[in-house]
């Protein structure tokens, strides 16, 4: 296309030294898009998220791949319900789709950026809008069959994100995105328990910065 939308583009390494490309098409029907590229740079294969209507969107914006190459994407998708729910699809190693869910959080807006996975659970964060509430980050739980087992939404008194997710060897949850407060715009760090409940959160930076990698080291 020669029209990019303007969506995080996450890129996703495999093991046969080539990647995974996933984010959203310009085409008629706007679609999560997730590409397979192999390590000469050629494009091995394409998916796109099923076309339900006109005039609404999909955009994949966090990839995941397990110990069996099975590929879970995650995002936003309006083409099932015409509204901004968490997209949910899982596909093994060459995109055949195993499950694609829509899920409705109830807020106006959902938008689902990074995926970790501990057992069989994935821990999916982002952010979503409810009615006269703005943007404020939320948390999202769901299995490895599709099946949903928990969300839990932190209402923000100002623009609140959640980009990236870890999990630490002892299943404690770390998050990054940013925050506005009163002294700017902060990267925004968060540690909870698996179960979502937050046990503290620190707003570092220079008063102009967004948080979008978070990364471990040594523990």
């Amino acid at each position: 296309s020669s029209s990019e939308t303007g969506y995080p583009i996450p890129i996703y390494p495999t093991s046969d030294g080539g990647c995974l490309v996933a984010g959203r098409v310009n085409s008629v029907n706007e679609l999560g898009a997730l590409s397979k590229v192999d390590k000469n740079g050629n494009l091995a294969w394409s998916r796109q998220s099923p076309v339900y209507r006109t005039g609404v969107y999909d955009a994949f914006r966090g990839i995941y791949v397990d110990e069996n190459s099975d590929i879970l994407v995650v995002g936003t998708g309006m083409q099932l319900t015409g509204k901004a729910n968490l997209l949910a699809s899982l596909m093994d190693s060459i995109g055949q789709v195993r499950w694609v869910k829509n899920f409705d959080f109830g807020g106006t807006q959902h938008h689902f950026n990074a995926i970790a996975r501990t057992d069989s659970i994935y821990t999916l964060v982002g952010w979503c809008t409810f009615s006269g509430v703005g943007i404020s980050p939320i948390m999202a739980q769901i299995s490895e069959s599709g099946r949903f087992i928990r969300s839990n939404y932190y209402p923000a008194t100002s623009t609140t994100t959640f980009s990236d997710v870890l999990l630490s060897a002892s299943k404690l949850v770390y998050t990054l995105g940013y925050a506005t407060t009163s002294a700017g715009q902060l990267c925004y760090i968060t540690k909870m328990k698996m179960d979502g409940t937050i046990l503290w959160q620190k707003a570092i930076g220079y008063g102009g910065d967004v948080g979008n990698k978070l990364l471990m080291d040594g523990g």
